[in-house]
């Protein structure tokens, strides 16, 4: 039997587990999905490429897949983190240099993909 205390980091812990593969079936079915286009459509020039990609869809498309990507790893890190790094101080540097980056490259890949398009 769990003891109730321990109950919450259960579901946490299982939670990030589901998140962490959703993310990578998406990661995974965008770039089969852009390989294949590409494969089979080949895009000849800049100008073609920049229509595609500034296309509202495949605009979209391409934000999820960053988000996805910056969940997948921001989970993958943050376990590694709390797993091996023991110093309350050096961890909470750590995550929050992490949680920096992140959100300077997101705001980045947004303005690309959402702003600029």
């Amino acid at each position: 039997m769990v003891k109730p205390e321990y109950r919450s980091s259960l579901r946490r812990g299982l939670g990030e587990w589901l998140l962490q593969r959703l993310t990578s079936l998406y990661i995974g079915g965008f770039a089969l999905f852009v390989g294949v286009k590409l494969y089979l459509q080949p895009i000849q020039d800049y100008a073609a490429w920049v229509a595609w990609v500034t296309g509202t869809g495949v605009s979209i498309a391409f934000t999820l897949f960053w988000l996805s990507i910056i969940i997948h790893a921001w989970i993958g890190l943050r376990s590694v983190i709390m797993d091996y790094i023991k110093p309350f101080w050096l961890r909470f540097v750590i995550l929050s240099a992490l949680i920096f980056i992140f959100a300077a490259l997101t705001l980045w890949t947004m303005d690309i993909f959402l702003l600029r398009g």
